[in-house]
């Protein structure tokens, strides 16, 4: 019986990594990530390449990452089919475009970049380009639902955007 029970034990240990019978929740990142410039969202930049790894190290073919952030909201970045970077997203209110992060209200938003460009509209969200960058705003119900940078080409096509905000879950 002790031997079934090591035997047991030890395909356990194999098969799921220490991590994932730990108690403790999952790790989020900082409440505030890096400032964004023009290409990116807490210092992920859209266009380049992403190398996804499992617990084990070998590369993980994924269309897009998601993660918890401290104090509420989530960050997520999605995927190419060749693992480029092409939209990198966050609820998180540590992070902004300039003054704005998402909560602000849609006024706010539109005193501060007065040329803002509709760009495509899903279920409920509406989204508009804040400027000339490639950086991008969600807005639902009056208020400013996620902060985003966005590839050049989605910017360029409003369904292909559609498409990956619909991965991401918007």
């Amino acid at each position: 019986m002790r031997t079934r029970l090591a035997l047991l034990a030890a395909v356990a240990a194999t098969a799921f990594p220490s991590t994932a019978l730990a108690d403790d929740a999952p790790a989020c990142l900082s409440a505030k990530g890096p400032a964004s410039d023009g290409q990116s969202i807490r210092g992920v930049h859209v266009g380049g390449r992403a190398v996804i790894r499992g617990s084990d190290g070998n590369p993980l073919k994924v269309s897009s990452v998601r993660y918890c952030v401290d104090g509420g909201g989530i960050f997520s970045f999605a995927l190419s089919t060749e693992s480029d970077v092409v939209l990198a997203l966050s609820t998180s209110d540590g992070d902004s475009i300039g003054p704005i992060n998402p909560t602000s209200p849609a006024e706010s938003a539109r005193l501060v970049f007065p040329k803002m460009k509709r760009l495509a509209r899903t279920s409920s969200t509406a989204v508009y380009r804040v400027d000339r960058r490639q950086l991008i705003l969600g807005v639902a119900g009056g208020r400013v639902n996620f902060v985003a940078a966005a590839d050049r080409l989605l910017l360029e096509y409003p369904n292909k955007l559609g498409y990956y905000l619909k991965r991401l879950g918007f």
